[in-house]
């Protein structure tokens, strides 16, 4: 009985079967097929402004692209060394890839910049300094 259990553990070790004619290996199990992990590129992101310069209540222009577009995205105005949740305008890209938005210079003087805002406002791509002035 003790030679029959250490067969049977033996066996089990080695994937062979026991069976009343002796010791049989078993085949072996065919592995699954691989499939290779999709290849996933960083999202790139870009917020350009129409000037460098402007007048206070002028009109401004601002281009963006995404390569991923959600609708939660945000492009703001903000004063250059705010936080990112302190602006002076945004709007919501809702969902789009690319896009143009218009806005009115603020009237108080400084610089400022664009920046593309996600999730949890966090800035993934600033435009060029616009001095207002």
């Amino acid at each position: 009985m003790f030679n029959t259990l250490r067969r049977g553990i033996a066996a089990a070790l080695l994937g062979i079967t026991v069976g009343c004619g002796g010791i049989t290996p078993s085949a072996p199990t065919p592995a699954a097929p691989v499939t290779p992990a999709p290849v996933v590129l960083p999202a790139t992101y870009t917020v350009t402004s129409g000037a460098s310069l402007a007048a206070p209540g002028s009109e401004l222009t601002v281009d963006w692209t995404a390569s991923t577009g959600y609708a939660f995205d945000v492009i703001s105005f903000s004063r250059v060394g705010d936080p990112n949740g302190v602006r002076v305008w945004a709007q919501y890209t809702s969902g789009s890839t690319f896009g143009t938005f218009r806005l009115i210079a603020p009237a108080q003087a400084g610089p400022y910049e664009f920046r593309y805002l996600v999730e949890d406002d966090t800035a993934v791509a600033r435009s060029n300094l616009v001095t207002i002035q």
